[in-house]
């Protein structure tokens, strides 16, 4: 599954290269199930538990891109 990070960093990437999904999830190996689970997953625990995300914020670099944990 991928993280709560990963799945607005990967919709960025598609509105700001304007490509269609299919071709970003191909080149790193994402199986579209396993991106539309995890989009899924993640938007249903927002809703669940709304008081545990808030203040929770994905960082974001100057380039308008979403900075992952990992840098």
């Amino acid at each position: 599954m991928l993280s709560k990070e990963e799945v607005p960093e990967i919709i960025s990437y598609f509105d700001s290269h304007k490509i269609n999904r299919s071709d970003r999830l191909q080149e790193p190996g994402i199986s579209h199930w396993n991106f539309y689970k995890s989009r899924c997953y993640h938007l249903e625990a927002e809703k669940s538990c709304p008081h545990d995300s808030m203040g929770s914020f994905i960082e974001q670099k100057s380039t308008g891109e979403y900075a992952s944990n990992q840098e």
